[in-house]
């Protein structure tokens, strides 16, 4: 009995090592099973991983995810490209401490203006929302930021077309109205100058009769100038012909004032078909404006220089003088605007007539080193006049 016993213990626990063994070789290949999934998992998740980064770079807007202390954690190349700054810099900055202007935008849409560390002042969309985790606690934030300055740029243009378009057809009338009989009293008071000789108690109000009228006379002139510039005499030519007599004038009237004038970055090989004379008298306007604005600054400086881009060319006019306050950018090539005692307000607003004939755009720009004025021209064969 106790023998036959051992036998059916043995046979017991013989069953219970197969089962065992039969359980082991389940939960082995289970366990590869579920390690072969894991993999297939991390590889599932890199490559979605992979995805959302490439979807994150490739959009058009920039993207900062901070946070539930408002710490960025997250920020894309095009957010970097809008704020000048790298990765490394943003990653792991307080928002409230490296951009407060969007970190005071709430929830919802703002539109802010920011100056990025090269001094480039941007006009930007801001959208925020709050991120929640899987339980609904706040996680964060994530800010969507869009470039609009050359759309803001842009629109500033067109009204200031529009503004230009109206003036322009009330200058011309104006100018055509006083300009006859302007004519007149210029011939007959240089009549009675001449016939006033030895009498200069009287003679010296014929002068200034005459010299009065020769100023309104400029100013009709210009205009006329700004009202109509149709009619261009086009011609190609290059950049160094026309600043020839540029440098020589202006030159001059900085080395009176005692101002640093300064052509060195004027260089273009490019060919340009515009009317020489009227390109001409658009840049001495902008030089000139420039020497007027540094005339009181201690080692005022004027630099006049060229830049040539895949389709245009960019003429430059810097100062480092005072600048132009911010609310005033848009109205500077308005006519009859000025900020100068003794300004006629109708220089800048010739220089936009004229460059806007040849089919190009003058823009302005300031900063803590002083304010620039571009013209950009198209170049080369294709080079458009209106």
């Amino acid at each position: 009995m106790g023998k036959g016993q051992d036998v059916v213990d043995i046979n017991v626990l013989m069953d219970a090592f197969e089962t065992f063994k039969e359980t082991s070789t389940k939960l082995e290949i289970s366990y590869k099973e579920l390690e072969e999934r894991a993999v297939g998992l991390d590889i599932e998740l890199a490559e979605k991983n992979n995805f959302l980064s490439a979807v994150l770079e490739s959009l058009p807007v920039g993207v900062i995810a901070t946070d539930e202390e408002g710490r960025i954690n997250t920020v894309n190349d095009e957010i970097c490209s809008i704020l000048g700054k790298r990765a490394p810099e943003l990653t792991g900055a307080s928002l409230s401490e490296s951009l407060l202007v969007i970190d005071k935008c709430g929830e919802g849409d703002c539109e802010v203006t920011l100056r990025t560390v090269d001094k480039t002042v941007k006009t930007l969309t801001v959208t925020q929302k709050v991120l929640r985790s899987v339980r609904g606690d706040e996680a964060g934030r994530l800010i969507v930021v869009k470039d609009i300055s050359e759309i803001t740029r842009l629109r500033r243009s067109d009204q200031r077309e529009k503004r230009l378009a109206a003036m322009g057809v009330m200058a011309a009338s104006i100018a055509h109205q006083i300009k006859n009989p302007l004519g007149s009293i210029e011939l007959f008071a240089s009549v009675l100058r001449d016939e006033l000789k030895g009498e200069e108690e009287n003679r010296k109000y014929a002068v200034e009769i005459v010299r009065a009228v020769r100023i309104l006379n400029n100013t009709l002139s210009n205009m006329l100038l700004f009202a109509n510039t149709s009619r261009l005499s086009v011609e190609q030519i290059s950049l160094e012909q026309l600043s020839e007599e540029i440098k020589s004038t202006c030159g001059f009237i900085a080395a009176e004032r005692g101002i640093t004038f300064s052509t060195e970055g004027l260089t273009n090989h490019v060919p340009l078909k515009v009317d020489a004379e009227l390109m001409k008298q658009a840049i001495i306007n902008l030089v000139m404006n420039a020497l007027d604005a540094v005339s009181d600054v201690e080692g005022g400086e004027v630099t006049l220089n060229s830049k040539n881009t895949k389709d245009s060319l960019e003429i430059r006019v810097s100062d480092n003088g005072p600048g132009i306050p911010e609310d005033d950018l848009d109205k500077v090539f308005d006519p009859f605007f000025t900020t100068r005692p003794k300004g006629t307000g109708l220089g800048l607003a010739v220089v936009s007539s004229i460059v806007k004939s040849h089919g190009g755009e003058v823009d302005v720009s300031c900063d803590l080193n002083g304010t620039t004025f571009t013209i950009s021209l198209p170049s080369g064969e294709e080079t458009e006049v209106l």
